[in-house]
């Protein structure tokens, strides 16, 4: 006898149960592939750098040239608060700040940009130097790029009030002081106890 039909489709629904399986879950992980884990393409971010042209210090009555490049679109440029220029990619303005503290700030709709400066007067022409104090004791400071520079105190041989012996007048000994700067020392003195007027007379010790 041959086999029943609902038999051999029964048979055959059960072998195609796992294919019907397998292509489920392949659905299932594509769909959360494309739906979650799917990398996204990066949105290009834009940014404004700002430049100030010259070098050393910026003194007053003087000017530079101030440079903005965007690449977030266009854009103004100010120089404490007012607008100085603007462009699409990029701006650029003379500007002529006084003495004190400045900012250049760029802004485009989507990001922004500011650069904090400081102008100064000048204080010195050259190379020359000048004298200067620093805890009382006295060195010399030098003109560099229109400033000058901290003050250098002598190079220290000394303690300060160290005592080193010394001849006074041939027939003594007495001391020396180092100054309180540490840069060298004083003239020779007598010992405390021994008076001044006394020492060589004629060539002779007393």
């Amino acid at each position: 006898m041959g086999a029943k039909p609902d038999a051999a489709w029964g048979g055959r629904k059960a072998s195609l149960l796992p294919l019907l399986a397998a292509i489920a879950v392949f659905i299932a992980l594509f769909l959360a592939w494309h739906l979650f884990f799917k990398p996204k393409t990066p949105q290009q971010e834009g940014s404004i750098e700002i430049f100030l042209e010259g070098r050393g210090p910026f003194f007053s009555n003087s000017s530079r040239l101030a440079k903005a490049f965007s690449s977030c679109g266009a854009f103004s440029l100010y120089l404490d608060g007012k607008k100085i220029a603007e462009g699409e990619s990029r701006a650029e303005a003379e500007i002529y700040p006084s003495a004190g503290s400045h900012t250049l700030l760029a802004k485009s709709a989507s990001c922004a940009s500011a650069l904090n400066f400081t102008v100064v007067e000048r204080q010195c022409e050259g190379n020359g130097t000048e004298a200067c104090f620093s805890d009382g004791c006295e060195g010399i400071r030098r003109c560099f790029e229109g400033i000058y520079t901290e003050c250098v105190l002598p190079r220290k041989v000394c303690v300060p009030k160290e005592k080193i012996g010394c001849v006074l007048d041939g027939c003594r000994f007495g001391y020396a002081e180092c100054n309180p700067c540490g840069s060298g020392f004083g003239k020779c003195l007598p010992p405390e106890n021994v008076s001044q007027q006394e020492g060589c007379k004629g060539g002779d010790c007393d």
